[in-house]
């Protein structure tokens, strides 16, 4: 295989990689992760009370976007290809991202911030102390919470989780956006009027 700077490796113009339904499929993943892991790594890094639930949807939210903007620009860029293929290039955005969000976290959890997930756990058992429900229920939910402390308190528990439940719900959405340009495309071609292409 050769190179030319010109065309860029094995001979394929730069152009012409830069459309490359795969390579679109990883920039959009990894702009995706990295958006994510802002919005949930950088609030407990900034603020001692920072993060939380609240962000990490949040962060969720954004790979979710990249998956529907990369499906999106990868539609527009190669609208003949099949539903399979659609469905492959989306599900490795949300695989990157995933990725990405899972490594941020466990670096956040074991590295920038170790003592995090204890002070989340102890803030969490002193909530169900202070939460006035009677005390058989007080005490089941202590010995629910005990009995989860250890995958509670491991930081690769914890980042898996959350990239795993990021990656479930990103391949639902990467799945329908293939049918929805699938749908959209068999209706264009038998000529049904106000149909547009999906990324119109």
């Amino acid at each position: 295989m050769t190179s030319d700077p010109a065309r860029g490796a094995g001979g394929a113009p730069p152009a012409a990689q830069a459309h490359d339904p795969t390579a679109i499929a990883i920039r959009f993943g990894v702009l995706g992760g990295l958006l994510a892991s802002a919005f949930v790594v950088l609030p407990p890094l900034l603020s001692p009370g920072g993060g939380g639930r609240l962000t990490d949807y949040a962060g969720m939210m954004v790979a979710m976007l990249a998956v529907f903007f990369g499906s999106r620009a990868i539609g527009v860029v190669h609208p003949s290809l099949t539903y399979g293929r659609r469905a492959v290039l989306g599900t490795t955005i949300v695989v990157v991202a995933s990725t990405i969000v899972g490594l941020s976290l466990y670096a956040l959890y074991a590295r920038l911030r170790p003592t995090l997930l204890a002070e989340r756990y102890a803030d969490y058992e002193a909530r169900v102390r202070a939460s006035g429900q009677p005390a058989e229920r007080v005490a089941a939910e202590l010995e629910r919470l005990a009995a989860q402390e250890v995958q509670y308190l491991d930081p690769a528990f914890q980042a898996l989780g959350t990239a795993g439940t990021l990656a479930f719900f990103g391949i639902v959405l990467a799945l329908y956006s293939a049918w929805r340009w699938r749908v959209a495309q068999r209706l264009l071609r038998e000529g049904r009027p106000g149909v547009r292409p999906p990324e119109a």
